[in-house]
């Protein structure tokens, strides 16, 4: 994927993205606490959307999208907010 003239792959680091000065750990703690914010929506599976949510929790773990958290100094928070919400929707 091409953003912004800057080559992103499953492989480059959340530091390599980040000396780009096009993103910062904040942009990333931001989008990937919206993203849990968004798997809140499996909670209901008879939502008409479930499927949509279940979807995007599909390609989030296809694409390993959180194994760049772990980069991050923040990472435990936000690996707490989703093992809170995965375990809320199995409960």
């Amino acid at each position: 994927m091409k953003f912004m003239n800057f080559n992103y792959n499953a492989r480059t680091s959340v530091s390599a993205v980040c000396s780009s000065r096009i993103f910062t750990h904040n942009f990333f703690q931001i989008i990937f606490s919206f993203l849990i914010n968004q798997l809140s929506g499996l909670q209901d599976p008879k939502d008409p959307a479930f499927k949509r949510y279940f979807y995007l929790l599909e390609n989030l773990a296809y694409v390993k999208s959180f194994n760049m958290c772990f980069e991050l100094e923040d990472c435990q928070e936000i690996f707490c907010k989703l093992f809170h919400l995965m375990f809320d929707i199995v409960k």
